[in-house]
């Protein structure tokens, strides 16, 4: 019996030193982590804003041998241009540059690129949309935080068409140029512009 007695008390003082490592352990641990994870300094928290928009000061008509019908206006906050023309023979041309910037503290991406009101031109209608040094938007492109690109937009009355594609009466065209940016999301490309 008194052997069982010691068995079970030696059993007991062994179970009480074992929670007693555990206990001390996690202490030791706590004031360690305690200790190591104190953090003293000042952050600064800034709001970002989101402001990407077409510069109303910076759109210039570079080719015009088109009728005029409505000069170009900004609407939606600047992020869309609305312009009218009248394309009367083959070769008459229409073209300006306007500035699109990001004037907040996100990166953009593009999202889509559109003229809206060319719906069945195609026969005797070329146009571009591209920056001013001649590459082509695409999808996707980058537009960084505080920076600007110039976009130049050119429409012409195809000179090659056939007879069957002349028109019966003018091209009264009122468009409305629409360059949708989103926030940046890690796929976004930065332009490659020509360089002389």
């Amino acid at each position: 019996m008194n052997k069982m007695k010691r068995k079970r008390n030696s059993k007991l003082i062994f179970s009480v030193l074992i929670l007693a490592v555990f206990i001390l352990s996690g202490l030791v641990g706590y004031s360690y982590l305690h200790e190591t994870l104190t953090v003293d300094g000042n952050t600064d928290v800034y709001s970002n804003n989101w402001n990407v928009h077409f510069d109303t000061e910076s759109l210039h008509v570079t080719e015009n041998s088109a009728q005029v019908l409505a000069a170009p206006t900004f609407t939606d906050n600047a992020t869309k241009i609305n312009f009218g023309i009248n394309l009367d023979k083959p070769g008459d041309k229409y073209a300006f540059t306007v500035d699109l910037k990001n004037d907040g503290s996100i990166d953009g991406r593009l999202a889509y690129v559109n003229i809206e009101g060319l719906e069945n031109t195609s026969n005797y209608l070329d146009y571009s949309i591209t920056y001013d040094d001649g590459v082509e938007i695409k999808q996707g492109d980058a537009l960084r935080f505080h920076s600007k690109e110039t976009i130049k937009v050119y429409l012409e009355f195809k000179k090659d068409i056939t007879d069957n594609d002349l028109l019966n009466n003018d091209a009264n065209l009122n468009l409305t140029l629409d360059l949708k940016y989103e926030q940046a999301d890690g796929t976004e490309v930065d332009v490659n512009h020509v360089h002389d």
